[in-house]
């Protein structure tokens, strides 16, 4: 997967898939839709967890892969050392990219293993620091799957990866897969 989800058959989704059935096979409940509100620590250790509409988990730990600003909220202020509160709440959300998936017409020039090319702006930076610097004047790169070790050999199979900013989606932050709105079906098109 390190070399890109289109090495792995069934794509990203699989690995996933293959996480929960372990989980599931040990013992562990998922539960979706259930917002955490609190992460409740007893004399240094982790005693459970609050969850939005009041009800209580006990557990003994927790893996939180939510914005790390996001977590200085959840504990008692004595979890973490004002220092390092302040620094996690200073963060700055880090770049994306947006990612388009495709196959040539044509075959695609292709070496062992993938090949990268870059599409740099002609002025400025090559990571612009203002998220209104325009698509088009943003980088892009494309990378090509060839070769005889990836699962889409023959295929003329190309990723376009685009450079965004949190700033581009920000509308769309309370939306979910499967109910996302017209107007973002509308931004990924024109992004695409």
């Amino acid at each position: 997967y390190h070399s890109g989800a289109y090495t792995v058959g069934g794509g990203g989704q699989s690995i996933v898939n293959a996480f929960l059935n372990r989980l599931e096979k040990n013992g562990v409940e998922c539960v979706k839709g259930s917002e955490v509100q609190n992460i409740l620590v007893d004399k240094g250790s982790v005693s459970g967890i609050r969850l939005a509409n009041d009800e209580f988990v006990a557990c003994e730990q927790v893996i939180y892969t939510g914005h790390p600003g996001q977590i200085i909220d959840m504990v008692p202020a004595s979890t973490f050392r004002p220092a390092y509160r302040s620094r996690i709440r200073d963060l700055k959300n880090s770049l994306s990219l947006n990612a388009v998936f495709g196959r040539s017409e044509k075959p695609v020039d292709t070496l062992i293993g993938a090949k990268n090319y870059y599409l740099l702006p002609s002025e400025g930076d090559v990571i612009p620091d203002d998220w209104q610097t325009g698509e088009k004047e943003r980088p892009i790169m494309m990378t090509n799957m060839g070769g005889e070790w990836s699962l889409q050999h023959g295929r003329n199979s190309i990723i376009l990866l685009g450079l965004s900013y949190w700033e581009d989606v920000i509308q769309f932050k309370e939306s979910t897969q499967g109910k996302r709105s017209t107007e973002y079906e509308q931004y990924k098109q024109k992004i695409a």
